[in-house]
Formats: C-alpha cells, sequence, structure tokens
C-alpha cells in the first residue's frame, strides 16, 4: 500500500485530485490518499502530514492562500519538508508553472502542471501518467534508503574492527543515521551509541541497521 498526501486549503480541490489520481493508477497498485488542509504555519502544516502518518509521497497544490489563514504556499511548504526530510518524494501542482517557478526558489524538478493528472505523458513508445512517475519517485526513493542503510552497516562494521576508522568516517556515520532518522524510522540510532567504540553497542548498530533494511523490504512488499 502506498500512502500519498495531498495538500489544499479547498475540500473540493482534494476530492477532486483522489479521483483524478485513482482513476490513473487503475488498479496497477493499492495507493491510500490523504486530504490535509494547510495549518497556519509551516511547522503545524508538517506536524499535521507526518506526526501520524505513513507518508511515502507529499503532493501540494501552490495556491493554499484562497481558503486557508496561512501564511504560505506551496512551493515553501515543499522546501520546508525537504529540507526536514531530504528522500521524500514531493510534487508541487499548479495551473501557474512559471509563476510558481520564478516566485520561490523551488527545484523545477519538483513542479508539475495541473493539466498532467487529466494527461498520459509519451516517453518513447512508453506512455505514463502522473501516478507513474509518483510511484516511479517512491521506488527511487526506497533504493536511496537502502543504499544509505548499507552503508551505515558496512561503516559500523568498519568501526568495529577499527583498523582505518578516521573523523570522516565518523561523521558519515551520524550523517547517514540522521538522514534515516529524518525519513521516519523508528529503529534510528540512539544517540549515545553513535560514537561509541564499546564492540557490544557496535554489534547492536548492526542489528539496527538491518533492521530497517527489513523494515524498507517489508514496505516494499507490501506496496
Amino acid at each position: 500500500m502506498i500512502n500519498i498526501v495531498y495538500v489544499d486549503d479547498q475540500s473540493s480541490e482534494i476530492s477532486t485530485f483522489k479521483w483524478s489520481f485513482l482513476r490513473q493508477v487503475d488498479d496497477k497498485y493499492e495507493v491510500n490518499i490523504l486530504g490535509i488542509e494547510p495549518k497556519y504555519s509551516l511547522e503545524d502544516t508538517y506536524v499535521e502530514i507526518f506526526d501520524s502518518n505513513k507518508v511515502d509521497a507529499v503532493i501540494v497544490d501552490f495556491f493554499l492562500t484562497d481558503m486557508a489563514s496561512t501564511n504560505f504556499n506551496g512551493a515553501e511548504l515543499i522546501n520546508y519538508i525537504l529540507h526536514r526530510n531530504p528522500l521524500m518524494p514531493a510534487f508541487l501542482l499548479t495551473a501557474f508553472q512559471s509563476d510558481a517557478i520564478k516566485s520561490e526558489s523551488i527545484d523545477v524538478y519538483h513542479v508539475y502542471p495541473k493539466a498532467i493528472l487529466s494527461k498520459r505523458q509519451t516517453n518513447g513508445e512508453h506512455e505514463s501518467t502522473f501516478s507513474d512517475l509518483v510511484k516511479k519517485q517512491i521506488n527511487k526513493s526506497e533504493s536511496k534508503l537502502k543504499e544509505a542503510v548499507r552503508e551505515l552497516e558496512k561503516l559500523i562494521e568498519d568501526k568495529q574492527i577499527d583498523n582505518d576508522w578516521t573523523i570522516d568516517k565518523e561523521d558519515r556515520l551520524i550523517e547517514l543515521d540522521n538522514l534515516l532518522e529524518k525519513y521516519g524510522f523508528s529503529n534510528s540510532i540512539p544517540s549515545l551509541l553513535k560514537r561509541d567504540s564499546n564492540i557490544d553497542k557496535l554489534v547492536e548498530l548492526i542489528q539496527v541497521t538491518r533492521n530497517l533494511l527489513d523494515e524498507i523490504s517489508d514496505e516494499k512488499a507490501n506496496t
């Protein structure tokens, strides 16, 4: 099951998005779409999206101030999400694509016209839909997560051997763990273990990373 959050300030637009997206999916994969109306602040909206939800991708409307009392637009919310959670697949939908790109420092890679919900894109001999693109980005994100976990496990094993351990490797270990923690894994490494050279604790770290790989694999199997 893939879990997608769609953020829009109008409930009617949320309903329209759900209908359009599910029509594109057409039983190709299982998907659950949660519609969320923005809160006043970026932080409150971020918490609303991620606090109690399993989220595989976030899709946001550009204009969020028509009906809601917000102090930000969709581009700002996308940037806020990616700053907190760099591997999260995030998409900005807008009827004013050029305005969205010009008005905010957002990567064009994340910006899509709303018309994409009713069109098929041609890529060589193959046709694809926006729902196909979302699924593809989710798969890429999962692959990057697995790579990060495997690199983390290798670093922990190197630290256990400790023949050629460096400060750079230590910093990279912490960077990778922080990245996984941002993504929302419950089995993140306890902070006291990150710089601990005790063998028993390092073995525990390796088991934690293997649990992370299992968690990613289980999620993949259920999609």
